[in-house]
């Protein structure tokens, strides 16, 4: 017999134990709750009366009032976990990095989209946070400054930075004679590193 459950003694000899009610959790006494409460409505529902074609949009699109705030360039938007650890973290970022929750006082046109009990915008396991344009533009500018910090070397013949220019090579292959470039020299056109054997220089 599960621990904390107690029975109460035949009444007459052949009948069966009558297990007395034990003190349920809150937990165990939601859950008995809807047990007791669930209704027979599978039976009248048809394959027909299921078809829902609004399942097919994505269940994060953003509700049309922040889909016009960033339209209008005012704010962006994002969805993050809903959970402290997460919502902490991307709250104390710096700036252009740093999120704000979305709720009645920093975007009340997304009001009616609140949960009523957490007072944020919600779906599934997720909350809405936003930030205004400009933050954005300033991301995508840092974004862009690091991806033309990382080229292929191919494409890196040419840069020129602190005085000296950069020449591509071509890839060296088993049984190929190296090829590389002529030398290095400065914006001068002064000879900074001379030529490998395998340079045209050389030939």
């Amino acid at each position: 017999m599960p621990k904390g459950r107690k029975s109460i003694a035949p009444v007459a000899a052949g009948e069966s134990l009558v297990e007395a009610p034990a003190a349920l959790t809150a937990e165990e006494q939601a859950i008995a709750a809807r047990v007791a409460g669930e209704n027979q409505d599978w039976k009248t529902i048809t394959e027909e009366s299921a078809l829902d074609y609004s399942l097919g949009r994505d269940l994060f699109e953003l509700p049309e009032p922040a889909k016009k705030a960033f339209a209008d360039k005012k704010f962006t938007f994002r969805w993050i976990e809903r959970a402290p650890r997460r919502l902490d973290e991307i709250r104390n970022k710096a700036v252009p990095y740093k999120w704000w929750v979305c709720n009645s006082t920093n975007t009340p046109f997304l009001t009616k989209f609140l949960d009523p009990v957490l007072g944020c915008v919600c779906r599934e396991d997720q909350m809405l946070m936003f930030q205004p344009y400009w933050m954005k533009i300033k991301r995508d500018e840092i974004q862009k400054r690091q991806n033309e910090g990382v080229k292929d070397v191919r494409q890196k013949g040419g840069d020129r930075g602190d005085g000296l220019s950069m020449v591509a090579g071509k890839e060296i292959k088993a049984g190929d004679r190296p090829i590389t470039a002529p030398g290095i020299t400065n914006d001068d056109g002064e000879l900074l590193v001379e030529a490998d054997e395998g340079s045209p220089e050389n030939e």
